[in-house]
Parts: C-alpha cells; structure tokens; sequence
C-alpha cells in the first residue's frame, strides 16, 4: 500500500482519494436533497394555497449549481491538508458564494414580501404600489451593499474604512457628473412618499393632460386621452403644477347664458329662477347661483354655477347636456329668446 502514501503536490494519494470521494459524494447528495425538497414541496403546495408554498418552491429551485459545488469543493478540501494560502482561498470562495446565494435569495424575499404586500392593498390604496417599488428598491440597494461589503471586508489588503473614504470622494464626483439622473431618481422617492398622484390617476400638466400608467425611477408615463403615450422626467413633474382630476369628490360647473337683448326687463328677473328649477330638479346636480352678470352690447349675460356629485368627465357631461336641454325647453315655452355668438 505504499503507493497510497505517495505524495502529489505534497499531499497523499490516500487524502486525494478520500477528498475526491467526499466531493462527488457530497454534490450527489446535495443535488438529491434538492429535487428530494422540490419534491416535498411541491406535494404540499398541493393541499395548500400558501403563496410561501410557490415562493419557497421557487427558491430552492434557485440554488444554483456553482453553489452546490462550491460546498462540495469546501467540504473535500476540509480533508486535504492545503497551503495557508490555498486553503485560505478556498474559505473565501466558499464565503463569496454563499454571500451571492444569500443576496439572491433576499432580492426575492424582498420581492415576493413587497408584491404580496402591494397586491392586498392597491384596490383600496393605489398609492401604495408606487411607495413599495420604492420600499423594494432602497431595501435592495440596502442588502447588495452589505453584500459587497462583507465580500470586500474578506479579501485581505482591503481596507474598508479607507475605501469607504475614497468612494465618498468618488461618490461627489459621479453625483456632480449624474446630478439631472440622481434628481430624477430622488423625485421619484418624493414621489413614492408624498404620492402627489398614483397610478390611475388623470391629471393635467401644463397643455398635457392623460393617465398615470407607470411611475419609474427616472420618468413618469401617462396615456393621453388620444391613445399616445406622453413621457415627463420626474424631476419636472415634481416643479410643474399638476391638477389632479382623480382626487375630486365632486366636479363645479361654470357656463354663460347669452340671452336675446329684446328680452323685456321682468322676464330678465324671471331666468335666475328658471335656472335654478331647471338644474334642481336633476337628479346628481346642486345648484350654486345664477346671477345676470352683463349687460353686453349684442346679449344680457348671466352667468350659472352648479356642482356635479361625480368627478368623471362623462357624467358632468352627461349632466351638462341634461340642463342645456331642459333650459331650451324651459325658454321656449316662456318665449325666452337666447342670443346669436
């Protein structure tokens, strides 16, 4: 058996053997207790509708191959008697993998905890879809930090107060260079937090006026009432004067009244009640004023202001032609004559 002390690379060829048996043994088995998991857990789903059935089904289909057979390696090297250094990069490769698999597995924590969270309330809160993709993406950033941290922590020679110091300056320097970016990625955070609007909304800004359809780091995206698709940098949303149509909880409604000047005086006195019967007596409609506002030089002008229990657009419409009609009956069995624009 003397060939089994033989030494390669200073090691005995009973250790290789031993090492490589631990090796292909421990990624069989590693691999089997895998599909064994999957298996279970899939069987269980079965009898379950817990989304952490599908979410830790999904995870454990994740672990990747690199990482089993990195333990496998950290395992069999366990028997080798390696070089300090050797051995010591082997530990940091292992260390590395299991840190990558680590931040693989929280991004989809993170994901799957914000999504489940932003789908039991965004019927009843449709701001809160916008504040947990900003919630998700702080805590990502959060956790691949530690991540790269930790990593660079364990690679000898680095020194991570000094580089932490070195990237602040470096950090100044790329924010001055990506100031209009940054602007935009921090008004979408503002956004996100103080949710001047949320998706579904319908707001108008400046001459351009449609639906909130996406809120993303850098732009926000409407459709327009015209089908197309108008783009805003966030950073502009949040310096322009936005009107926000969603959040009325009932619409006021100011129209003109050009009635004929060969109207008599006491028929003039008349119309402000005519007016408000007319809108009274319409269901979904409360009558403000109705007041003669102007004697102009080809029509007496009155001026009427009622409310519209209902912020949508085609029900004030509805309502509108609704007392335009009924007035012109109105008028035409008093003999009111309106006048010519």
């Amino acid at each position: 058996m003397a060939i089994l002390e033989t030494k390669i690379l200073g090691i005995t060829v009973l250790s290789w053997i031993l090492s490589i048996s631990l090796l292909i043994i421990s990624y069989t088995g590693l691999q089997f207790a895998k599909r064994l998991a999957l298996h279970r857990i899939y069987l269980f789903s079965q009898r379950s509708t817990n989304p952490w059935n599908t979410f830790t089904y999904t995870e454990v289909k994740r672990i990747q191959t690199y990482f089993i057979a990195a333990v496998s390696i950290y395992l069999a090297s366990l028997i080798l008697t390696l070089p300090a250094g050797t051995s010591e990069l082997v530990r940091m490769g292992m260390k590395a993998t299991l840190l990558i698999q680590i931040a693989v597995w929280g991004t989809a924590l993170i994901n799957f905890m914000i999504n489940d969270r932003t789908a039991s309330r965004v019927k009843n809160d449709p701001g809160s879809a916008t504040t947990m993709n900003a919630v998700s993406l702080i805590a990502r950033a959060a956790l691949w930090t530690v991540i790269v941290l930790i990593l660079l922590e364990n690679i000898p020679g680095i020194q991570i107060t000094s580089l932490i110091a070195s990237l602040g300056i470096t950090g100044v320097a790329v924010a001055l260079a990506l100031q209009r970016v940054l602007g935009d990625l921090f008004a979408s955070i503002s956004i996100a937090l103080d949710k001047p609007f949320v998706l579904g909304d319908f707001i108008i800004i400046d001459q351009y006026q449609g639906t909130v359809e996406d809120i993303g780091l850098k732009s926000t995206r409407l459709r327009s009432l015209e089908g197309e698709q108008i783009i805003f940098s966030n950073s502009d949303m949040l310096n322009s004067r936005i009107h926000n149509y969603k959040r009325m909880t009932r619409r006021r409604v100011q129209f003109p009244l050009r009635i004929s000047l060969k109207t008599p005086t006491e028929r003039l006195c008349e119309i402000p009640k005519i007016i408000e019967d007319t809108i009274a007596c319409l269901d979904g409609l409360e009558f403000n004023r109705a007041h003669f506002k102007e004697i102009g030089g080809t029509a007496y002008l009155f001026e009427v202001v009622y409310f519209v229990d209902s912020p949508r657009y085609d029900v004030y419409m509805d309502q509108q032609q609704a007392v335009n009609i009924q007035l012109l009956h109105r008028f035409q069995k008093d003999q009111i004559e309106l006048a010519l624009a």
